[in-house]
């Protein structure tokens, strides 16, 4: 079966995020997909796989012109090309435009809670069609825990694969740090709490497991406290009304 070759345009000018490391291991596992990386900075200390190539450029007023004028040579070359942003951890993007590419739409789009992500054809086609993919991003909330795994990210609790999760708000909503592993690991977890690789995991939902079990302890105990002061002033108010008899 003949691939559908897809380009991702990154744009990341004047600094790089905190989280750039963790950016760059997912960009790692997207070997599907072609990734040129547009910056005004100097990238010379990261180590980059084949698939992705950087562009070293003056940041442009507008990149949607600067693109068109400039990187027909990346963009025409591949079937599908979009762009993405550094604010976001890609889980297996190919997997997902793959599902829209059968009918060969001029456009596809990945849509996620306050994000999309647009792909346009290059090659010519007779469908004019714009389709999209709902609810492609995951967004970290107290009731969940996301999975990264070799790239791919997923819901902990449902294994429901994802395409996008939005780091930087994450990080900006919850506050936590930036973990300092030697080098990121091929699985790791993160929760409104942190970053956590597969042992700090263990015992986090070990630890966690247990906080739950005090929890409902402590409930089934206050619960049971409440029945039984309910039970004594029931016997107390019948002893009170005997007496007045």
């Amino acid at each position: 079966m003949k691939m559908t070759k897809v380009a991702l345009i990154v744009p990341i000018f004047d600094k790089t995020p905190v989280y750039f490391d963790l950016f760059l291991n997912q960009l790692s596992y997207q070997r599907n997909i072609d990734i040129l990386i547009l910056s005004n900075l100097k990238l010379e200390k990261y180590q980059f796989l084949p698939h992705i190539e950087t562009k070293i450029i003056d940041k442009p007023q507008n990149l949607e012109r600067y693109i068109s004028e400039n990187l027909e040579w990346f963009t025409s070359t591949r079937t599908y090309w979009g762009v993405g942003s550094s604010n976001f951890l890609y889980g297996n993007l190919y997997k997902f435009i793959h599902q829209l590419t059968k009918n060969k739409p001029t456009q596809l789009t990945l849509s996620g809670i306050n994000n999309n992500m647009t792909f346009y054809r290059s090659l010519p086609t007779e469908n004019e069609d714009k389709i999209a993919l709902e609810n492609t991003e995951l967004e970290l909330t107290t009731d969940n825990i996301i999975s990264f795994n070799q790239g791919r990210i997923f819901n902990y609790f449902n294994r429901r694969s994802f395409a996008f999760v939005n780091i930087d708000k994450a990080i900006r909503n919850n506050l936590f740090s930036i973990p300092k592993w030697e080098e990121t690991p091929n699985k790791f977890y993160l929760s409104n709490s942190g970053f956590y690789n597969e042992k700090e995991f263990r015992n986090y939902n070990r630890l966690h497991f247990q906080q739950k079990i005090k929890n409902k302890g402590m409930r089934y105990f206050i619960s049971i406290r409440h029945f039984l002061k309910k039970q004594v002033d029931d016997v107390e108010v019948i002893s009170q009304e005997n007496h007045h008899v």
